[in-house]
């Protein structure tokens, strides 16, 4: 209670220092001011051109009256506070205009219903997004001439890219965040004029002229660096690497050989035979890189099952014993599965039919190890990946490597489809 209390006093004397600071006026008197501010000394032509131009700084009065970025960056500074604080305050001036023309734009888009937005990309159209990246073009140039390159972008872009150098990590999160927004303005795949095959073909070239960019910027080094660590192979790895506890050498090994099969491959062209090289031979340097002991886990670490009892033991511990029958519970039910999945007499009807039992017996053994409500969740958030698939007459094997593959046990379009429930007469309301 009395941390929460001190906390509180002291913003609040921070808010006032603020507060007093932008709204102390500003001396008539500059003799001892640079050249530029003794140039823009006239005490009543200027004072009333700069309330005439100057945006309210967010989170302060709208009675105060603020100097302009450049008083507000000379006052801040000149009381002592950190750069970073300098640079936040001067930002938030500088964007004030273009954020209150964005919050005017977005009154109209709020009148559509929520599922009328079928894209991550801000509403709006498209002279209006060109009409915001001009503001935002001249925000930053502004924000350059006052504070230099790192003033133009937030700690948030810069810290991702921490281990290169200030000025460089400045100027590359300035290209992300610039390319961001040109990807933005390509068309969702299948709007406006472009189909989805444009607007990928697009995206990459917009990617391709973006890392020429930065590899421009760094060095070959320091580029070898940035792509370990922002690249889709970096990505891939990643997130896989989160359910495997590797090290940084077993890492890069990872992502090398996950680069070289994707420089091997077209994301855009359907699976042929050159693919398939290419994805056992990243089979074959990943399996050299790690040795059979570690492949095994990597592929483990792969598997949404597997996942799931990791997420499990995260959040509700379990013992060792409970875990063990968890996670012998798919491997059980492929064994099953794959008995019916081999009755070639059988009619696809009754094998699917035969599936699904299995499935819903594999569903009743996971809640007899958790419980019911641990079960259900399980089963619904986690488990649903392999039943899921039983469910559509195939059968997920595990091989003793670490890999797992699915067996189509029912032929594709020969089964009717799934009848569905009659839809209501009229939709009832949302409560």
């Amino acid at each position: 209670m009395k941390l929460t209390t001190l906390l509180l006093v002291v913003s609040v004397g921070a808010n006032l220092v603020l507060g007093w600071v932008l709204c102390r006026p500003v001396k008539s008197d500059r003799r001892a001011s640079n050249t530029s501010t003794v140039a823009a000394n006239d005490a009543d032509s200027g004072a009333k051109e700069a309330r005439s131009i100057r945006p309210g700084v967010v989170g302060l009065p709208s009675s105060i009256r603020p100097g302009t970025p450049a008083e507000t960056r000379d006052r801040l500074r000149g009381l002592g506070f950190s750069e970073e604080f300098v640079r936040a305050a001067v930002r938030a001036q500088v964007e004030a205009p273009r954020l209150a023309r964005q919050r005017a734009m977005a009154v109209g888009a709020a009148s559509q219903s929520w599922w009328q937005v079928a894209s991550s990309t801000p509403a709006g159209t498209a002279e209006q997004h060109r009409e915001l990246r001009q503001s935002r073009l001249a925000e930053r140039t502004e924000l350059t001439r006052l504070l230099g390159l790192i003033g133009s972008v937030t700690t948030e872009e810069i810290e991702p890219y921490a281990f290169l150098p200030e000025g460089k990590a400045a100027r590359v999160a300035a290209i992300r965040r610039d390319f961001l927004e040109l990807r933005d303005e390509i068309p969702a795949d299948g709007a406006g004029p472009s189909s989805r095959a444009e607007a990928q073909k697009r995206q990459k070239l917009l990617y391709a002229e973006w890392d020429r960019e930065v590899a421009a910027l760094l060095t070959p080094a320091e580029f070898d660096e940035y792509k370990l660590r922002t690249s889709v192979s970096a990505s891939a790895v990643g997130h896989g690497a989160k359910y495997f506890p590797g090290t940084a050498d077993e890492f890069r090994a990872l992502y090398e050989a996950d680069k070289t099969w994707r420089a091997a491959t077209d994301a855009e062209e359907s699976f042929n035979e050159a693919r398939r090289q290419a994805m056992e031979k990243m089979r074959q340097d990943t399996l050299a890189a790690l040795g059979p002991e570690r492949y095994a886990e990597w592929k483990r670490a792969s598997q949404s099952e597997y996942q799931a009892m990791v997420e499990l033991q995260r959040r509700f511990p379990q013992p060792a014993a409970t875990l063990a029958a968890l996670e012998a519970v798919p491997r059980q039910i492929s064994e099953e599965a794959m008995v019916v999945a081999r009755e070639q007499k059988l009619p696809d009807e009754q094998k699917l039919a035969k599936l699904r039992a299995i499935a819903a017996d594999g569903r009743a053994r996971v809640r007899a190890i958790l419980g019911p409500d641990l079960g259900d969740a399980y089963n619904e958030a986690s488990a649903r990946g392999w039943l899921a698939e039983l469910e559509r007459g195939m059968v997920p094997m595990y091989q003793p490597n670490g890999e797992r593959a699915v067996f189509m046990a029912v032929r594709p379009g020969q089964l009717a489809p799934r009848r569905a429930n009659p839809a209501p007469a009229s939709v009832p309301p949302k409560r």
